[in-house]
């Protein structure tokens, strides 16, 4: 697998590397920092009866990798992510499909829209390179005239060649000025059936009714009612447990759906990066149709 060799040099390539001089012997000593481990997860899956394992890695102050294996017992397939300041490069060594993608912020746009983000994705899938060049490019405005925090995101996928366009909307009061959220959402090949909005508000901070949501679409209908608390233990590790859940009624392509997802943190509350162990329980139960209920369950612990 080529692919794999160049990502791997890249892995080499990106580590530390810190000079020292020692005076005594009047020689210079390079010193390689190995890739130190940031984080594990590891889930599961009933309804595919999978395992997945994800490793994240801190190569340096600017490059990050990742490695997830879809299946532990009988290993297929692996996803190899890397990532710096302003691109990533992923390669599965199951389908060989590679992504590389770059971002940036540009004011070199007509009409003087000023200031925007522009997003370059090159998707090589199964490895067809005849297919390269044919990305997609995003770009995405926020603030100005539309306002502090909202974002108009347009999108060209030249590979598929077909065109998106969204617009999110922000209003509050000076203590959360993103109490309210609206998003208008469409594409250009079929824009009866893409047109979708999404409506949230935040409701009572750390609560258990903290945010509603509402979805409305031609292809999809759900509402969420979202709920986050925390906990802290008044001891000498003054350990905070952080608890999310989210209750969604889904109405798609495949019927009404009844969804519940909880996820519990434990961190330092006093330590901005501190360590902390996060388990997570998703599940989703048909209302309508054949289909059988599914659970992923799993759990991340940084390091």
């Amino acid at each position: 697998f080529p692919v794999v060799k160049v990502i791997v040099s890249a892995i080499v390539s990106a580590s530390s590397r810190c000079r020292l001089y020692d005076h005594r012997q009047d020689t210079t000593i390079t010193i390689v920092r190995m890739p130190s481990i940031t984080s594990i997860e590891e889930s599961y899956n009933s309804a595919s009866r999978k395992v997945a394992t994800t490793v994240s890695a801190k190569l340096n102050a600017t490059h990050r990798a990742k490695v997830r294996l879809d299946d532990t017992v009988h290993p297929s397939a692996a996803r190899i992510d890397i990532s710096g300041k302003q691109w990533s490069i992923a390669h599965n060594t199951g389908s060989q499909d590679f992504t590389f993608r770059y971002w940036t912020t540009t004011t070199a746009l007509p009409l003087g829209v000023g200031k925007c983000k522009l997003n370059v994705t090159q998707g090589v899938p199964k490895g067809n390179w005849a297919l390269v060049p044919n990305p997609v490019v995003k770009l995405t405005k926020t603030g100005d005239f539309l306002g502090k925090n909202n974002v108009i995101s347009l999108e060209r996928d030249m590979m598929a060649r077909r065109s998106s366009a969204s617009a999110t909307l922000y209003a509050g009061g000076e203590e959360d000025d993103k109490r309210y959220k609206v998003k208008i959402s469409g594409r250009d090949a079929d824009v009866v059936n893409s047109l979708e909005g999404v409506a949230r508000a935040k409701l009572w901070k750390g609560s258990l009714l903290h945010s509603v949501k509402v979805t409305a679409g031609t292809g999809k209908q759900a509402l969420g009612v979202k709920s986050r608390v925390r906990l802290f233990e008044e001891d000498e590790a003054k350990q905070t447990h952080k608890v999310k859940s989210l209750l969604t009624l889904e109405n798609a392509k495949g019927g009404l759906k009844l969804g519940w997802s909880v996820s519990h943190a434990v961190g330092v509350s006093d330590v901005k990066y501190a360590s902390q162990v996060k388990t997570t329980v998703d599940v989703k139960v048909p209302l309508e149709g054949g289909d059988s209920a599914s659970v992923v369950a799993g759990f991340r612990v940084d390091v």
